[in-house]
């Protein structure tokens, strides 16, 4: 009779209904990194689009065992440019989330446009002095933490929260500083080095020494020492690069496969 097996089904019934109720209340965890990046697309708001973007990169790909080195990328930017903003929420942070370090070897160098003086010290920048100070909080990020999987999340966050064009007023530390809570950053060690002027002057050299010099518009980007547009697809270009010297990867099976991804 049917009565004779509800007790063996007490338990399954139990364990069926114990996964549902995960699922229904912890469904956002668990979506597919695509469905995060479909979403980041559509305009998340920041406090999700950090959060989202901050775990998915620090698992960041498929683990690839090849011989082949990860390609250099080097991207150059400007902390207020909305060019630069763009092509970092749109680009970059995906680009590096479906491919990461063992295939993409990434500097990201943020000056752009600013002209500094060596007798005086003093930097201009394109956007005022608001771009000068951010540029130098998120160089100290990237000498602080200088792996991509620790300070690129900080930068989103950054280019998410500030508005971007000209301004002469730095803006207030704690906009920056929610940025370094979000992305797991130490905010103490950001503000000592944002705030040292003999540190903050060598960054802020450094970072216009690694500038190209032939360079006309931000963002600029170069993938394996070879100048490419920002408005290509970045996956693609690193793609077709690594599979040139025989990688393998995922993401990179071919053209077509790479362009579903984008």
């Amino acid at each position: 009779m049917i009565t004779d097996f509800v007790p063996h089904l007490a338990v399954p019934l139990r364990v069926a209904a114990f996964l549902v109720a995960s699922i229904l209340v912890h469904g956002v965890i668990f979506r597919s990194p695509s469905s995060h990046l479909r979403s980041l697309k559509r305009g998340a708001s920041p406090k999700h689009a950090v959060y989202v973007t901050h775990s998915f990169i620090r698992r960041t790909s498929t683990t690839v065992k090849n011989n082949v080195p990860p390609i250099s990328v080097q991207v150059s930017l400007e902390a207020l440019c909305i060019d630069s903003k763009n092509y970092v929420l749109n680009d970059l942070v995906h680009t590096y989330s479906q491919l990461g370090p063992d295939v993409m070897d990434l500097s990201v160098i943020s000056y752009g446009n600013a002209k500094l003086n060596e007798t005086t010290h003093q930097v201009v920048c394109q956007h005022g002095k608001a771009e000068c100070d951010a540029n130098v909080y998120q160089q100290c990020a990237i000498d602080r933490f200088p792996s991509p999987q620790r300070y690129l999340p900080f930068l989103q966050c950054l280019f998410e929260t500030l508005p971007m064009g000209r301004s002469d007023t730095p803006f207030d530390p704690s906009m920056f500083s929610h940025c370094a809570r979000r992305s797991a950053l130490d905010w103490s060690a950001l503000q000592t080095c944002h705030d040292d002027p003999d540190e903050s002057w060598r960054l802020q050299y450094q970072s216009a020494q690694r500038t190209p010099s032939y360079h006309d518009h931000f963002p600029l980007v170069g993938v394996s020492g070879a100048f490419v547009s920002e408005t290509n697809s970045l996956l693609q270009a690193v793609c077709d690069a690594y599979m040139k010297e025989g990688g393998q990867h995922p993401v990179c099976i071919s053209p077509s496969a790479t362009q579903q991804n984008l």
